[in-house]
Formats: C-alpha cells, sequence, structure tokens
C-alpha cells in the first residue's frame, strides 16, 4: 500500500513491537522537496548540515533529518515536521524532546545510499552496514570481536568471513545504541553467534552488568549488499517487526526484508 498526502496519523507500534522505516538517499533528488526538508532543520541541524566537506554526505545528513521528523509527524500529525525537537543522552543517544510527552523512541543508522530509523516503545537500537565495505576489516577484526567471536570468525571459510563479520558487528553496534552507552562498552565482554540457519545466541560477561535474557535480536537483509540488526530490550511477547520504504513527507509503501535471523524471548 502506497499513501500520498500523509494526512492520517498511523497508529503507534504496539508495546514491543517495532517499525522500521527505510530511505535511499541518493534517489531523492527533487529540488522542491530537498528545500522543503531545509527548511524543517532547526538551527543546530542547519550549523551540522553546513560542516559536511562534501555534497553526498550534507544531502544524507539532510534526508536522515527529514526522515526522522516527517515520520515521527505520520504518527503525530498534529506535530509539525519542523516542529519536533531533540536532544541526547551524556553518550550521544538521540531522544525527543519537544512534545515531552511523545511515548515513541528511536534510533537512526545509515551507510551508503541507505538510511534507516526504528521506532518502537522501549529501548531499542539499529545498525545497517553494506556487506560488500565491512569485508574490508576482517583482516583486523581482533579489535572489534570478543575472542568468542573472533574464533568463529577464525573457524569459517574465507569466503564467508565477510558476511559474518558485518552480521556480528551490526549486532554488536545495535545492542550499543539500544544501551545507549556507545563505544564505551567494551567490545569484548559480549559475544554473538549465529546457530543454525536462523539463530541468533547472545553472551554477556559478568562485567557488563547485563543479562542477555533481557534482550531480543534481529538480523534482516535491506537489499543484496544491506545488512540490518535491531536489538530491543525485551518486554515478554513475540513483537511485530514491519518495514516501510519511505520518500520522507511524499510517499511510503510497506515492504518485505528476507533473510531474518532472531534471537527472541531466551529466557
Amino acid at each position: 500500500m502506497t499513501k500520498a498526502g500523509l494526512a492520517a496519523a498511523l497508529d503507534m507500534p504496539g508495546p514491543g513491537d517495532v517499525h522500521i522505516w527505510c530511505c535511499y538517499d541518493a534517489a531523492i533528488t527533487d529540488s522542491a522537496l530537498l528545500e522543503r526538508y531545509w527548511h524543517e532543520l532547526d538551527s543546530g541541524e542547519k550549523a551540522r548540515h553546513a560542516r559536511f566537506r562534501f555534497d553526498k554526505h550534507r544531502h544524507q545528513f539532510l534526508v536522515t533529518r527529514a526522515l526522522v521528523r516527517n515520520v515521527l509527524s505520520l504518527y503525530a500529525p498534529e506535530v509539525a515536521a519542523a516542529a519536533w525537537r531533540f536532544g541526547a543522552n551524556a553518550y550521544g543517544k538521540p531522544c525527543i524532546v519537544t512534545p515531552l510527552e511523545y511515548p515513541l523512541q528511536f534510533n537512526l543508522s545509515h551507510a551508503d545510499g541507505i538510511i534507516t530509523l526504528a521506532l518502537g516503545t522501549h529501548e531499542l537500537g539499529i545498525d545497517v552496514e553494506a556487506v560488500s565495505r565491512m569485508a574490508s576489516y576482517v583482516d583486523g577484526a581482533a579489535s572489534y570481536l570478543s575472542s568468542n567471536e573472533f574464533a568463529l570468525l577464525g573457524a569459517t571459510p574465507r569466503a564467508l568471513q565477510g558476511e559474518l563479520f558485518c552480521t556480528l558487528w551490526t549486532l554488536k553496534e545495535a545492542y550499543l545504541k539500544a544501551r545507549g552507552t556507545g563505544l564505551t562498552t567494551q567490545l569484548d565482554q559480549f559475544s554473538f553467534s549465529l546457530p543454525g540457519l536462523d539463530g541468533i545466541a547472545a553472551v554477556f560477561s559478568p562485567q557488563l552488568g547485563d543479562d542477555p535474557a533481557d534482550w531480543m535480536f534481529w538480523t534482516m537483509r535491506a537489499n543484496p549488499d544491506h545488512l540490518v540488526a535491531l536489538a530491543q530490550r525485551s518486554v515478554g511477547p513475540v513483537p511485530q517487526i514491519s518495514v516501510r520504504e519511505v520518500i520522507p513527507g511524499r510517499t511510503f509503501h510497506a515492504v518485505q526484508w528476507d533473510g531474518l535471523r532472531e534471537c527472541v524471548l531466551q529466557r
């Protein structure tokens, strides 16, 4: 289903459910639409936009901000896209400041040519990476993985290591973003593995002060080269994950991503 006009409010995610929004920024070239996006930015966002050296990065930043502003207004059409105000915790995790009573949490991630936005009612994090790009990091993987993960990588045929490393890294990044601590958390304090054809298992060290049974994890393939990982604090029922592709402020439609792996209700 495609919707134009964007006038009616969307239903909010149910408890534990996650709505993922995906945008291919390079395909958005309409000058009038981009000008509208610019006018929706607040002064701080405009200053950040100006600091990007390359047009490509300025463009992706502009579309990213338009994505979060316009999608939030789909759920609350009484709030104009330009009226949203955002803050961040001490580690930089973003949050909604205005309106204060707005119940959704969100998280953003982007890679070359793609932007993803996750929305839900509980702590969550999303990461998207290009598998082809991440393959170039395999030789230095020991710096990014736990010893167990590095051993798993070493036991994997070389031709498959790039995708495995990308999967492990996106899961780690999504979890760190959900916790809101970023890379201040040591990467060797938690490990992921991929049992079976579609499973995800997590092990946390005592030093982390967290329990993997309190979390749910997924990976999905947005397209042949982009892998997405999602982490959310467990809230009990099996959540529903929905995905939509969007041109912010214009149209959106539901899509089905392939290659789902999940680790839910670990208790």
